[in-house]
């Protein structure tokens, strides 16, 4: 148990070496589409400990989804990914909004800290990213190790989740993960219109579930999510939440919508934080 005394952070330290003078985070360009560019230093060596950090997204490019890694490079070109793909969607207008996350992932002093990203763009767009280290998390929790994909990514967006032609009613699950490769002890996940873009406003309310198929249990229900007229979703992201899932767990999600049109598609990338 972590308890509350000495846990506020005494040091933070920004990772943005490669930001330049122009009032900007580091650039990151993504390859083709959704595939990875090259890796770029954002702390050539971290000055302290870290139990975790807040990275900042924000897009250059607009009509896309991103998904950014974060990793600790051994200065040799191995690079070792602290957490993967990290969602942001910037559908309408390039820098209109940032995906904001927390994740209390520990980050050894002197770490050469890297990043990358894709796009779901067919060309080579760019994404700014700010990255804060910080030594202590609430509660005093020494920082998990790394984090996995539980819902992964393709072309820069998650599963996607059809609620079916009825609307306000639950559809059926979706596998996210045939069997989870870790013992996970935190689950968080990020949300979005399946690259789509409604044209009325859309709601929808989202489970998650463990166990086979046809018996899976809820373990996160009725998670709200919204669009307005003519806007895909921002980039609404949950958690870390604490949830302990076994080794070997199938996970799958499963949605309502209150429409039944094309725009009743959703997606999901979801991880999850491991000792």
């Amino acid at each position: 148990m972590f308890l509350p005394e000495n846990s506020v952070s005494s040091r933070f330290e920004v990772w943005n070496d490669g930001a330049g003078s122009a009032s900007q985070g580091t650039t990151l360009t993504a390859g083709v589409a959704s595939s990875k560019g090259s890796w770029v230093t954002l702390k050539s060596s971290s000055s302290f400990d870290c139990a975790g950090f807040q990275i900042n997204i924000g897009a250059q490019s607009a009509g896309a989804d991103w998904s950014v890694d974060i990793g600790i490079d051994d200065g040799a070109g191995n690079v070792a990914i602290l957490v993967p793909n990290i969602r942001h969607t910037a559908y309408w207008a390039a820098g209109e909004g940032t995906s904001n996350y927390t994740f209390p992932v520990f980050v050894p002093k002197g770490s050469k800290v890297v990043a990358r990203c894709a796009s779901s763009m067919g060309s080579t767009p760019t994404v700014q990213v700010i990255v804060i280290g910080r030594g202590k998390n609430p509660g005093g929790h020494p920082g998990y190790s790394r984090a996995v994909e539980i819902a992964p990514q393709s072309a820069g967006y998650g599963v996607v989740i059809d609620p079916g032609t009825t609307s306000h009613t639950k559809s059926g699950w979706v596998q996210c993960s045939a069997s989870t490769p870790y013992d996970i002890d935190a689950v968080y996940f990020a949300c979005g219109t399946d690259l789509l873009t409604p044209s009325s406003s859309v709601r929808w309310l989202l489970d998650f579930g463990i166990g086979a198929s046809g018996s899976e249990n809820v373990f996160l229900s009725d998670v709200l999510l919204l669009t307005n007229s003519s806007r895909g979703m921002e980039c609404q992201h949950f958690g870390p939440f604490p949830f302990r899932i076994p080794k070997g767990s199938r996970i799958a999600v499963r949605a309502q919508c209150s429409v039944t049109n094309t725009f009743r598609f959703m997606d999901v990338m979801a991880g999850g934080l491991v000792l």
